[in-house]
């Protein structure tokens, strides 16, 4: 890879940690369960050091492609503890 394509594509990196952040953040208000945030949360912070060791650490692709799987699969798993609950308020109204 060209270090003109590095150049052109940095922002990305960027971009990537900001909408992991800004997912947490949201995330993080709608749940009560502290497992939950703390799972997102260091989850979010360890593809962000990932993103950043790219250019230093070859096995920082591998280690941001894990955190982000663990990412989507706690927000999933907070999704379908949502759905639960309100399925379960629905219920006894």
């Amino acid at each position: 890879m060209s270090d003109h394509w590095v150049d052109h594509t940095a922002w990305m990196d960027y971009f990537f940690i900001l909408l992991a952040v800004v997912a947490v953040v949201s995330a993080s208000r709608s749940t009560t369960r502290n497992d939950i945030k703390m799972g997102m949360w260091l989850s979010a912070i360890w593809f962000a050091i990932s993103i950043l060791l790219h250019d230093t650490y070859s096995a920082a692709i591998f280690s941001s492609a894990l955190s982000s799987i663990a990412l989507v699969t706690i927000h999933i798993i907070n999704f379908r503890l949502h759905l639960q609950l309100h399925r379960t308020k629905q219920a006894t109204i």
